[in-house]
């Protein structure tokens, strides 16, 4: 009798199991004399009640009863549950598959291992997958370039009625290195769209789709690195384009603070910002290629003039005197007269304008022991003038990258001919007992038509200022 039993329980066949198996079962209740069994040479099942050598002496099938069906067919064998199990299925189909492949021939078989081949390199999710995989800077990193497929593509390609799906195992080597991408896809309304995407080999894992999501946009951080002073306004432009809207709005950069904005990598472009005082610190000509932080310091304010204003064009110019403490720039159609201790500076408010501004230096050397001294002055200043000081700060100067402390004060005055004239004064404390008062002064009635040349002018004395011994 066979060595392999099959047993049929609970609507499913199992088996095989040798002799041993089967008694073992039978023991412990795992199955039953009503149990249908089966072995290789039975023409039908039969109850395991009918085996001598698992139950003892055969016993008389079931009367009906509750939980019996009443006598009729016997189970049929495993298989299609009508047929006697067959040994050794698997190797008959391997057997007709290789008979198959004899009645086509070695040319045949090739053929069609082609054709798979090709309908997988002409799908949409290979040609996705590897322009992605050829774009990717991680990949090129590794794999070196140029970067090809490089074996037989493995997975399955779908459509039907504008759907489908795509799963595609790509073996791929560049001059480095090599390895296997993994692509997945989903076509939906007749567009395909990759799902998954990753490069695998030698420990290396890359996934494509999550650093393209990352390259799509460049984080640009502003970082405010100027101590005392907001940052006003933040611009950007493609190099040689116009500037953007103020990026800013509504909202200052105080010190220590940041800003963030996204551009498009891969281009050049211009940045800019402009503090509380109107001073200009400009980025010229960057590559973006990735995230970029400016942290913006005094190193970086600009000292040349907005575009948009009418200031003289040409270089400035220079004054430096003997007996003077310091150096400065100037509007090159500006001139200048010396007298004891003092610098005064005059010149047309704008290109053609005949209404002039006037900037003077006064070295207050042992003339005040304190800032507050110096105020007192000032303020008398504008008393005797019939004016008033309207607006006063206690700030700082940055000179040649030093802080100085310093007194603002700005007010208007009237000349003899009764014309007001507004006026804006500093006071800076280079050290304890030596003093520099600077002052700008123009007729009133010129503010607001040269408001930005005014700034402009006033910005080219106080940026280029320099002491020296």
């Amino acid at each position: 009798m066979s060595s392999s039993w099959y047993i049929h329980k609970d609507g499913q066949q199992l088996g095989p199991y040798s002799r041993e198996q089967l008694s073992s079962m039978a023991q412990s209740g795992e199955i039953n004399p009503q149990t249908q069994v089966w072995a290789d040479g039975m023409s039908n099942w039969i109850p395991a009640s009918q085996l001598t050598w698992l139950f003892g002496s055969a016993q008389a099938p079931p009367q009906p009863g509750p939980g019996y069906p009443p006598p009729g067919p016997a189970y049929t064998p495993p298989g299609s549950y009508g047929q006697a199990p067959k040994k050794g299925g698997p190797l008959k189909i391997i057997l007709i598959v290789l008979a198959l492949l004899l009645v086509l021939g070695g040319g045949g078989v090739f053929a069609a291992l082609t054709f798979a081949q090709n309908a997988l390199l002409d799908s949409e999710v290979y040609s996705l997958a590897m322009s992605a995989l050829k774009e990717s800077p991680e990949s090129i990193e590794y794999l070196g370039q140029p970067i090809e497929s490089s074996g037989r593509i493995t997975g399955s390609v779908t459509t039907s009625n504008g759907s489908g799906d795509g799963n595609l195992n790509i073996p791929v080597s560049g001059s480095k290195a090599s390895g296997t991408l993994y692509a997945e896809g989903k076509k939906e309304g007749g567009i395909w769209n990759l799902t998954r995407l990753e490069l695998q080999g030698n420990g290396k894992r890359i996934d494509i789709l999550a650093e393209s999501a990352r390259l799509a946009e460049a984080t640009i951080t502003i970082e405010n690195n100027l101590g005392f002073f907001d940052i006003y306004f933040i611009y950007y432009t493609l190099e040689g384009g116009d500037w953007s809207d103020d990026l800013l709005g509504d909202s200052v950069l105080v010190p220590g603070g940041t800003f963030t904005f996204t551009v498009e990598p891969g281009q050049r472009y211009d940045f800019q910002v402009i503090d509380e005082d109107l001073d200009i610190y400009t980025r010229y000509d960057v590559l973006i290629d990735g995230d970029y932080t400016w942290a913006v310091d005094l190193d970086d304010m600009d000292f040349g003039l907005s575009t948009d204003i009418t200031l003289p064009t040409g270089d400035f110019a220079f004054f430096q005197e003997p007996g003077f403490g310091f150096t400065v720039n100037y509007p090159p159609n500006w001139d200048y007269e010396l007298y004891e201790n003092e610098a005064w500076f005059s010149g047309p408010l704008a290109e053609g304008s005949a209404v002039e501004g006037n900037v003077y230096f006064w070295q207050a050397d042992g003339t005040y022991s304190s800032l507050d001294e110096a105020f007192a002055d000032v303020e008398d200043w504008f008393i005797d003038s019939d004016g008033a000081i309207i607006d006063f700060e206690v700030s700082h100067e940055i000179i040649g990258g030093i802080f100085y402390p310093m007194f603002f004060a700005s007010g208007i005055w009237y000349d003899l001919d009764d014309e007001e004239y507004f006026e804006a004064v500093l006071i800076i404390e280079k050290e304890e007992g030596e003093h520099y008062i600077i002052g700008f002064f123009f007729p009133s009635s010129a503010a607001e038509i040269y408001d930005a040349e005014i700034d402009a002018i006033f910005d080219i004395f106080l940026d280029t200022i320099l002491f020296v011994d």
